[in-house]
């Protein structure tokens, strides 16, 4: 949200695609991490949080907000096609690209006999580190739509935008 938020004023509309690609190559990079280093993916995960959200009270501690010749594009988020609202069309799109990747694609088959059986995919032949580092751009990019959509709703940014969602995240991995 504080990415989006610093980078409309002098990328405009390119700020969001922008901030996507941040949110994949952070989820790259906790993949290396995860694959080549063998620290736990939940802990590596954690531990970059904490970085991220520590840079982000870097660029700003107080909330931002959004500029207002940028109000035109986050209304792209915001608006409405008809009676649906965009944000209905944006998480509607996401979930059938994630939907249509993970079951119609090689990767997004390895993705899911890795995350069922870590040791039967290895006999199988899946090169593991391979999967776990393509699979975590994944993981970086969803987040990093939500908070698109979350600083784009009040044209404003905070660092700690999605720390209400860190606790059901962590007992969605807990529960399993």
């Amino acid at each position: 949200a504080v990415v989006l938020m610093l980078l409309l004023d002098d990328f405009g509309a390119w700020a969001m695609p922008i901030v996507l690609l941040l949110g994949a190559a952070t989820g790259y990079l906790n993949g290396v991490i995860v694959a080549k280093l063998r620290i736990p993916s939940f802990i590596a995960t954690l531990g970059t949080q904490g970085i991220l959200i520590s840079i982000t009270y870097l660029l700003s501690a107080a909330p931002l907000s959004a500029p207002e010749s940028a109000y035109g594009i986050l209304d792209i988020v915001n608006g409405s096609l008809g009676p649906v609202k965009n944000v209905w069309i944006i998480g509607a799109a996401l979930f059938l690209g994630f939907f249509l990747m993970q079951r119609y694609t090689k990767l997004g088959r390895n993705i899911i006999y890795l995350g069922a059986n870590e040791r039967m995919s290895f006999l199988s032949g899946i090169d593991i580190d391979r999967t776990r580092i393509l699979a975590f751009p994944f993981s970086g990019f969803g987040p990093a739509a939500a908070g698109l959509i979350l600083a784009s709703t009040p044209y404003s940014g905070y660092p700690t935008t999605g720390g209400v969602y860190v606790p059901n995240s962590i007992a969605l991995v807990v529960a399993g």
